[in-house]
């Protein structure tokens, strides 16, 4: 039988791993060149975070061996580039 003792615990635990991935910035006056700065960090934190970018890969399912080959064929591309 399932408690509200239980309920609640579950519901902390869920919005503690939201908060690990969540991402803000306070806008600090009315002005519009406030907001654009505010932005503009905020573009940079996601970002350096590279979770935009790991949102894209997973957006759809990439098979192994076809990652395996993309790797491959952008190693090869890289060499030739050296080799010039």
């Amino acid at each position: 039988m399932i408690t509200k003792k239980d309920i609640s615990y579950k519901r902390k635990k869920k919005d503690t791993k939201l908060s690990e991935f969540s991402f803000g910035v306070k806008v600090l006056g009315n002005n519009d060149r406030d907001l654009t700065f505010a932005l503009n960090e905020f573009k940079k934190m996601i970002k350096n975070s590279k979770k935009l970018l790991e949102y894209t890969e997973r957006q759809e399912f990439v098979k192994p061996s076809t990652r395996k080959r993309r790797q491959k064929q952008l190693a090869i591309r890289r060499k030739e580039r050296e080799e010039l």
